[in-house]
């Protein structure tokens, strides 16, 4: 059985669905990110190289570095990777690491969070 391609992924935000949180989307024309853009804000969309699988265009996304720096973008993306590690991760012990990667972002955003507050109380 072959598996449904895409041609566009990225991710959005929903402001009272999925708890305010960021999903990763996916569709196979331009209309589908105008309907998109329609309900969600914010929303990144970015065109495939090709048409891929729910995991090759993660994969391809946290390649391409599209989450940047905003953490929760890519901690969206880790998270639905280490749920759904059928084609780019069969091996439990890699998707083990990747959940302890996504703890380790996610500790890291946390102590700059709390340096930026001990900044903003500095006498200077």
């Amino acid at each position: 059985m072959l598996e449904k391609t895409f041609k566009w992924a990225g991710v959005a935000k929903h402001a009272t669905l999925f708890k305010g949180r960021y999903t990763v989307r996916y569709g196979n024309s331009q209309r589908w990110v105008d309907v998109l853009h329609k309900w969600y804000k914010p929303v990144d969309v970015v065109e495939l190289k090709y048409p891929m699988t729910k995991q090759q265009a993660i994969q391809y996304l946290l390649d391409i570095d599209f989450a940047g720096d905003d953490v929760e973008i890519q901690e969206c993306l880790l998270n639905t990777l280490a749920k759904n590690p059928k084609a780019s991760y069969p091996n439990r012990s890699k998707q083990r690491d990747l959940f302890a990667e996504v703890d380790a972002v996610l500790a890291g955003a946390a102590q700059e969070q709390e340096l930026d507050k001990d900044l903003e109380d500095a006498p200077y």
